[in-house]
């Protein structure tokens, strides 16, 4: 009779045991967290926004799309209007671990960008378009691994970009600043090293600003004006605090990009499966919030228009004026860059103005 109870003990055991090894095996078969269906971790990500949600349509959409299709594998959470970091400390941010996703104006950190910022951010240097800009630049990141580089280096995967719509100058004055010389004594806002020096060249004083303080900067006066484009205008609330602008044709004086990324941590994590579901959504949001960003400056330049302020639109002619002062400065720049490290600034940017004059005409 005892053998019998144990014999009947050693089987239950068995039984537990091959249960829970079975189980074992089936958790592994996922990623590891078993919170979503089949056992299989679900991916949490943080995702840093410079703007306020309004104006993420066409980005948050994307993510949708991208949670539908993990089928519960991918989850995100949104933080708006730098809420989660900031335009100084985003890179840090990134390799801290604090943000997982996240838009990087890489005009705003030259000396980790320098070659991409020279090929997407010089003043009047005749990019057809906003589309242009970033289908050009995506060109050049999958040709030459320079481009590349400057990510790795930051600690970044490089996801897609999308473009700012064209700077303008835009000012608290009740009369535009069409020329040149209507500089002398202006204070402006830009981040723009050579924007900056072309302001100084003609007897302004350029001043540097993040973009939550506009609004407070034109409303106190302590500025006369930015250059930037609509869209930014509108977003942080500063369109009431402008009475004049100067439009530089559909060009802008520039159109910078800003990229969409991951933290190498971040991306690293995902499967194959689950970083194509990203793959595949690249285009899609370059483009779409490439347009939308277009719609909004569009309709803050149009808005200023309905209100009476005084709105100027160059001609070609007048816009040839104000590029004329960039030669020597883009001289300046691209010595210097390869001064510092980056020593074949001069080739890329023959490189994009070559793109540029090859690219389709619209």
């Amino acid at each position: 009779m005892k053998k019998k109870i144990l014999a009947l003990v050693l089987c239950v055991g068995l039984i537990a045991s091959f249960a829970t090894a079975c189980g074992n095996d089936e958790g592994a078969a996922g990623n590891g967290s078993g919170a979503a269906a089949g056992n299989e971790e679900v991916y949490k990500f943080d995702v840093s926004f410079a703007t306020p949600e309004p104006i993420t349509v066409a980005m948050t959409e994307t993510f949708e799309r991208i949670e539908e299709a993990s089928n519960g594998r991918i989850e995100f959470t949104y933080y708006y209007s730098w809420s989660l970091s900031s335009v100084n400390t985003i890179i840090d941010d990134f390799n801290t671990g604090i943000v997982d996703i996240g838009v990087v104006p890489i005009n705003m950190h030259t000396n980790l960008f320098p070659y991409s910022n020279l090929v997407t951010d010089t003043p009047f240097m005749g990019i057809p378009s906003m589309e242009a800009n970033t289908i050009i630049y995506d060109e050049l990141y999958d040709e030459y691994d320079v481009f590349k580089a400057e990510f790795d280096n930051a600690g970044l995967h490089y996801w897609t970009c999308f473009a700012n719509a064209p700077y303008h100058l835009f000012s608290v004055g009740n009369n535009a600043i069409t020329t040149p010389a209507d500089l002398n004594g202006v204070k402006l806002m830009t981040d723009d090293a050579m924007l900056q020096q072309y302001i100084t060249n003609h007897g302004g004083a350029p001043v540097s600003s993040p973009v939550t303080e506009y609004a407070t900067n034109l409303n106190t006066n302590v500025v006369d004006g930015a250059i930037n484009h609509g869209a930014t205008f509108s977003a942080f609330g500063c369109l009431d605090f402008l009475n004049s602008a100067t439009i530089f044709g559909d060009q802008g004086i520039l159109s910078s990009i800003a990229c969409v990324c991951f933290s190498q941590d971040a991306w690293n994590s995902l499967p194959a499966d689950l970083q194509q579901l990203f793959d595949d959504e690249a285009t899609n949001l370059r483009d779409n919030y490439t347009a939308e960003v277009a719609a909004m400056a569009d309709g803050a330049i149009q808005t200023l228009v309905d209100s009476g302020k005084d709105i100027v639109f160059l001609t070609e002619e007048q816009i040839a004026a104000w590029s004329e002062g960039f030669d020597d400065i883009l001289a300046d720049k691209i010595a210097e860059l390869e001064k510092n490290g980056a020593t074949e600034a001069q080739k890329y940017y023959d490189i994009v103005q070559d793109k540029i004059a090859a690219y389709p005409a619209e």
